[in-house]
């Protein structure tokens, strides 16, 4: 009985003295509300291990989460009473220690870095030139701001800085460069609507020219670059960056849009390949289909090229016709005609040429570079591929030509005459060899520059080797009114059809009418 009384007295010994703490703790938060100001960590690490000046029991604070602050947002620590789990906030002020890299932007007068936490320029100074060059950032006295679009679609931005870049190095000078993606024909039509939106270099396709010349949004090659341009690059870009004559363009790239002769080695040789007349006949003999798309103007033009005929409409900068230059309806008219009639007239020929998959049934397919997995599924391990054929009418030879695209730069207009000729020395480093085969091995681009044709790389790529060729026997593409297409395809039915030279002259002349009536009113007939 008598240890029951012991341990009853203990337990209520024990129970007054947590009461006792408790009240304590109680007290104290009442005191100071439980917050603390900026300067109360030191306090808090007092309180941490102290007791308080009456004696009484104090709260034991423990660090329980720690919230760091940067040179953007506060941060703060919460403690935590071990006794009574009260809890307690100390605020942490903003700090002054910026994320900095290594690299320094630059201005024409000043350098400095960007922290890469609070976006915020960081050691403003000015340059401290020693031999041309700051002491500090490397920049070069020389300084400019240039803008680029390129050519979408290829992720391209990061190479071409590169190469900027480079002959920025090269050259010892310092370019803050902006640049971007852009759709060639895009570009070119939203800077033929508004040239003040123009960068100082962008990429176009050549069918944008006329518009950017009649807007007057792009400057002519000096003499010098123009002599340049047509010492290293292929007869077709010259073309294609050239009109009346005069040079605007800086050639970039040869675009899919060349159509070759994809054929089946185990039925034509490399040599029938050369002659329109011996393929059609081994594909009838043979059951084959001739697979060409004639029944649009755009698959008709390349007989009609091919004998010097071309139907040339001009567009201004509000892409309104103004002038037509048309031939189709001539000798060389007849001509193309005749070898029209030879293949529309054949039973092999087939107007399909966008298949996935055409099998045993055919022998030849004329189609541009681009569709050449449709040639590769269909002739396999016995593909062949070589420039389009020729074909002979009335004992003259002529060689089929196609339509040429290409991706061009030009330079926008600009009164700084210093600035326009570093622009026209950065155009031409982009459009060199170095550059043109570094943009092949990355994105497949076809090089114009010579140097860059010839090449190992391009030599050993038998289907960019044959787009060469047979771009450099094309001709420019240029704007048409869509309506034109239909109006052109239509020759092939009538080439089909027609047994004499006056029913030829009697569809060219249908032809003609009905083309200037477009050309004339807007009307299609």
């Amino acid at each position: 009985m008598k240890n029951k009384l012991i341990k009853a007295l203990l337990f209520m010994i024990c129970m007054l003295f947590c009461f006792s703490v408790l009240f304590s703790c109680k007290n104290d938060s009442e005191d100071d509300d439980g917050i603390y100001d900026d300067n109360s960590q030191t306090d808090v690490e007092d309180e941490k291990n102290d007791n308080s000046d009456t004696g009484e029991s104090s709260h034991l604070w423990e660090l329980k989460y720690n919230f760091t602050p940067t040179c953007q947002i506060s941060g703060c620590e919460i403690y935590v009473c071990s006794i009574c789990n009260e809890e307690k906030r100390v605020n942490l002020p903003v700090t002054n220690d910026h994320s900095l890299g290594e690299e320094y932007e630059m201005t024409a007068n000043q350098h400095y870095k960007i922290c890469s936490v609070c976006d915020k320029a960081i050691g403003v100074e000015n340059h401290s030139y020693e031999n041309e060059c700051c002491t500090v950032c490397g920049c070069f006295e020389e300084y400019y701001e240039i803008s680029i679009w390129v050519q979408n679609g290829y992720m391209a931005t990061d190479l071409f800085a590169k190469q900027v870049k480079e002959f920025a190095d090269a050259n010892k000078l310092t370019i803050n460069l902006t640049i971007s993606e852009r759709d060639g024909t895009v570009a070119g039509n939203d800077i033929i609507n508004d040239p003040t939106c123009a960068p100082d270099i962008f990429c176009f396709t050549q069918k944008e020219l006329q518009g950017l010349i009649d807007a007057e949004a792009i400057m002519p090659l000096s003499t010098a670059a123009a002599d340049n341009i047509k010492a290293t690059h292929c007869h077709g870009a010259v073309l294609a960056s050239s009109e009346n004559g005069i040079l605007y363009g800086y050639p970039m790239a040869i675009t899919e849009r060349v159509a070759v002769l994809y054929y089946d080695k185990s039925l034509i040789s490399e040599d029938d390949a050369k002659s329109l007349e011996k393929i059609i006949d081994i594909c009838e003999k043979n059951n084959k289909f001739f697979r060409f798309q004639l029944s649009s103007g755009w698959g008709v033009e390349h007989f009609f090229f091919s004998t010097g005929c071309e139907s040339r409409w001009t567009v201004n900068k509000n892409f309104e016709f103004v002038a037509l230059d048309d031939n189709y309806n001539s000798n060389a008219g007849i001509a193309a005609m005749k070898g029209l009639a030879k293949l529309a007239g054949s039973s092999a020929f087939n107007d399909e040429t966008y298949g996935y998959n055409y099998g045993n049934d055919t022998a030849v397919i004329i189609s541009e570079i681009n569709n050449r997995w449709t040639a590769e599924n269909t002739f396999g391990e016995n593909l062949g591929v070589a420039i389009m054929p020729s074909f002979t009418v009335d004992g003259e030879n002529y060689q089929m030509k196609s339509v040429g695209n290409t991706l061009l730069m030009g330079i926008s207009p600009t009164e700084d005459s210093e600035k326009a000729e570093l622009l026209s020395r950065l155009a031409l480093w982009l459009s060199d060899e170095e550059c043109q085969l570094e943009r092949f091995e990355n994105f497949m681009w076809c090089p114009t520059n010579i140097a860059a044709q010839t090449s190992e790389k391009i030599e050993s790529d038998p289907y960019r080797k044959i787009q060469i060729q047979q771009y450099n026997i094309s001709v420019p593409e240029r704007h048409k009114n869509l309506y034109w297409s239909t109006i052109a395809g239509d020759l092939y039915l009538d080439a089909k059809e027609a047994k004499t030279d006056e029913e030829i002259i009697a569809a060219l002349n249908r032809y003609d009418e009905r083309v200037a009536l477009l050309f004339e009113k807007g009307e299609y007939s």
